[in-house]
């Protein structure tokens, strides 16, 4: 199992709320918070500043201050001053995310919907939605490219546009992923053998609660 095929079965692709102004801000924070910039010299703040209070050296007591300040003062960097920045980079992981994930539901889909035009009960319904995803695939590609001519890929206003759009698009794969498989269920049955055993229990001059149940389920 290839590492795609982990991703669907494992996980989920990323939800609306994600994308959220509340959502942005939180990564932000995390990460100038879990910054190495901020976590290195906190820890090398204290440990200075304990080796200067047991062995009363004033310069490691001094380094000690001067990296525990310096550890918080590049998180308020991180989140006040490149804000734009980690949120763009937050939201191009989401972008990442689900695009492993439709490129998954689009082979899973496309290659369902074959199988189905190959038998002549389903070819009408699976060229319908082989259709249906074509459309959905170029209406996407139009309007990731109308964003990047409105706006800079680099700005969380373009991620959070793209990601409505991705959104919605994932919304008429999951349906076309639903069809798919009723298609497949419907290709397993046999007309001819329903006509026959429906005919049998019709000709039976009395009906047992076994031949009644297997009428209404045909």
């Amino acid at each position: 199992m290839d590492e795609t095929t982990d991703l669907l079965e494992g996980s989920k692709p990323p939800k609306p709320a994600d994308y959220m102004p509340e959502a942005i801000q939180k990564a932000v924070v995390h990460r100038g918070l879990k910054h190495p910039s901020t976590i290195y010299p906190i820890a090398l703040g204290v440990s200075a500043g304990i080796v200067g209070a047991l062995f009363e050296a004033p310069l490691f007591l001094g380094a000690g201050l001067l990296l525990g300040l310096v550890g918080p003062a590049w998180a308020v960097y991180q989140v006040f001053f490149r804000h734009e920045t980690l949120g763009s980079q937050y939201l191009e992981s989401l972008h990442r995310h689900q695009k492993k994930y439709e490129q998954y539901l689009i082979g899973q889909i496309e290659a369902g919907l074959k199988t189905c035009a190959g038998k002549e009960s389903l070819a009408q319904y699976a060229d319908t939605g082989l259709a249906q995803l074509e459309n959905i695939q170029t209406k996407l590609a139009n309007v990731k490219e109308l964003l990047g001519m409105k706006l800079k890929t680099s700005e969380i206003t373009h991620g959070r546009f793209l990601g409505a759009a991705e959104q919605v698009s994932l919304s008429v794969l999951d349906n076309l992923n639903s069809v798919v498989g009723i298609l497949k269920s419907a290709e397993s049955i046999d007309p001819d053998y329903i006509a026959s055993r429906l005919k049998d229990i019709a000709g039976k001059s009395k009906h047992s609660a076994e031949d009644e149940t297997q009428r209404i389920s045909l």
